[in-house]
């Protein structure tokens, strides 16, 4: 492997705060509604933000990402936005941006390290006009989602007190290397979290695909290969029909990503899908052990000069999947204030709550995260 495709370090830390994000961001029980997050545009974020860091700040978000070496970790993620940007049969953007407030002044280093590393663009903005600085921002974020993520940001969300909004916005879309065939498409029962059944458009085909069995994890899998062969989907299905909740609990991203797996004659059942979550990942940062930053014992200093703090970190997300492909979008946002053998052909009807993944193999790092929890809004009255 080149260099440029070395992404030991941050394959490495991602892979880990993957696992214990989508873990707090799942875990509370009585929640049916469906989950997608970006482990990979908050990971950039938080990278990021560490550059502006001291102290206790900056030894909590380090140990949050489990990063040891912050210059191999910022060499690499230079390298990977580079590659990311030029992948062939593949349309993703992986963009930043810092929007800072007229009056206020950032460090050159900071300044320069964002620009050098995160291909970050920046810019001064003036905050007291919130319409228009929400605006602005908003329509940004628009361009580099292509149209996919809208309003992430409303002017309610910028006061006096806001200084500086940096952003990761992260859009993908490509065509499956074996597309279904819509004349395939019907409706097929779907068991919700909740235990209602539901009738939703089901995709089938039935092809040769990568299959596995996690026996810990109670769950099988399903790696479907991408036109851009540096992606691919993963579906996990428990082997109950209320299986999610533990696979939740349990999810391990290391564990998945290397489990064993053959080349299979599967017929899939797959049902159409669309997934939109708008999260504040406030709350699991702090779980994860990045409390100050959240507070007045803030340290920025490394940004600036004045004191400042996180005041929340939103991410919106939008995946949808149907018989063509897949497309998704992600935008993160940052505001600052002062593994079988089978012989036949396996079945593989995705009837009931499932996960997916969407990954760059090369680094193995998620782009995308979700757990459907449910599907469609009429349900079937029993006969």
């Amino acid at each position: 492997m080149n260099s440029e495709l070395n992404f030991l370090h941050i394959s490495n830390s991602c892979s880990d705060f993957t696992s214990n994000l989508f873990q707090e961001l799942t875990s509370k029980q009585e929640d049916t509604e469906n989950v997608a997050s970006s482990s990979l545009s908050a990971y950039i974020i938080l990278s990021l933000l560490l550059h502006g860091t001291d102290g206790e700040t900056r030894e909590e978000i380090k140990s949050g990402l489990n990063l040891n070496d912050l210059d191999k970790t910022q060499e690499e993620l230079q390298s990977l936005f580079m590659h990311l940007n030029n992948v062939t049969d593949a349309d993703l953007q992986l963009t930043n941006g810092i929007y800072v407030d007229s009056n206020f002044q950032l460090r050159d280093c900071f300044m320069s390290k964002s620009q050098e590393y995160y291909q970050t663009s920046v810019e001064k903005m003036i905050f007291q006009n919130s319409d228009v600085a929400a605006n602005q921002i908003n329509e940004w974020v628009k361009e580099k989602t292509k149209n996919k993520i809208l309003n992430i940001i409303s002017s309610n969300d910028i006061d006096k007190y806001t200084k500086v909004i940096l952003i990761n916005a992260l859009y993908f879309k490509s065509s499956w290397l074996n597309p279904f065939e819509s004349q395939f498409t019907e409706k097929r029962k779907f068991f919700n979290i909740d235990g209602i059944e539901t009738y939703v458009p089901t995709m089938h085909k039935t092809f040769n695909v990568l299959h596995g069995h996690i026996k810990s994890l109670r769950s099988s899998f399903i790696k479907m290969k991408y036109l851009s062969k540096e992606f691919e989907m993963i579906l996990i299905l428990p082997d109950e029909k209320d299986g999610l909740r533990e696979l939740e609990k349990n999810f391990d991203w290391n564990k998945i990503s290397k489990a064993s797996c053959l080349t299979t004659e599967v017929e899939l059942f797959l049902p159409k899908f669309k997934v939109e979550a708008t999260i504040n990942l406030k709350s699991a940062l702090k779980k994860l052990g990045m409390n100050a930053m959240f507070t007045e014992r803030a340290n920025f200093s490394r940004m600036a000069e004045k004191a400042l703090y996180v005041d929340r970190v939103l991410q919106k997300i939008i995946v949808e999947v149907d018989e063509k492909g897949s497309e998704a979008a992600a935008a993160t946002v940052a505001q600052i204030r002062s593994r079988r053998m089978v012989t036949d052909t396996d079945v593989f009807a995705v009837d009931h709550p499932f996960m997916f993944i969407i990954h760059h193999k090369p680094s193995s790092i998620p782009l995308f995260i979700g757990s459907i929890r449910k599907l469609g809004g009429n349900y079937k009255d029993e006969l």
